[in-house]
């Protein structure tokens, strides 16, 4: 259905530099995509436009617009897959990588394995999205993308279980590297078995 709201909510100029900036918003709105996905073979994807739909009508002030309906679970029906204190953590993080970061934790820390492991190229290319030519370097991905935002989302508190001593909270997940050699980092392995679901 259509999301309904006055221009006031978003700037306090009402005259022609308010509808541009209600327009240079809404360009901006209609450019973003999403990528769910596809579980049919590996390199397949769905893009979706986020919202296919957006204006201002001037007369009323009233901007209006509409979700993509493939959408709906992703951005509209959170509670149903997430406690509201989830959304809270995940609002809580500063950098995209993090919140990237946190979906994909999610995404398998109920699995029956306990143990993920992704290709570090595939890794990379799920973190920084579509920065991805920035970061190639193992090293610089490390220490500036991947490990800040592995400590953000633990910082968080999204991923802790009370330690065994019943008072103590633990981070419920963990990672470590697969490497050829020494130094080449091949994979990256997530460990759930502390996890408490």
């Amino acid at each position: 259905r259509k999301i309904e709201f006055p221009m006031g909510k978003i700037t306090s100029n009402t005259g022609g530099s308010g509808y541009d900036q209600i327009r240079e918003a809404c360009e901006g709105l209609m450019e973003k995509k999403i990528n769910i996905p596809s579980s049919v073979k590996k390199g397949s994807f769905h893009l979706y436009q986020i919202i296919p739909d957006i204006g201002l009508d001037a007369g009323s002030g009233m901007i209006s617009g509409s979700f993509h309906p493939a959408l709906k679970p992703y951005v509209l029906d959170l509670k149903e897959n997430y406690t509201i204190s989830d959304i809270e953590k995940l609002l809580s993080l500063k950098s995209g990588y993090a919140h990237r970061l946190f979906w994909y934790l999610k995404s398998y820390e109920n699995m029956k394995s306990k143990f993920r492991t992704e290709s570090w190229e595939e890794f990379k290319n799920i973190l920084l999205g579509d920065d991805s030519t920035s970061y190639r370097q193992n090293t610089d991905f490390k220490r500036f993308v991947f490990e800040p935002a592995f400590k953000q989302v633990i910082d968080s508190g999204a991923f802790y279980k009370v330690g065994d001593d019943g008072a103590e909270k633990v981070p419920s997940v963990s990672y470590s590297y697969i490497t050829r050699g020494k130094r080449i980092i091949t994979a990256v392995r997530f460990d759930f078995t502390s996890s408490p679901y």
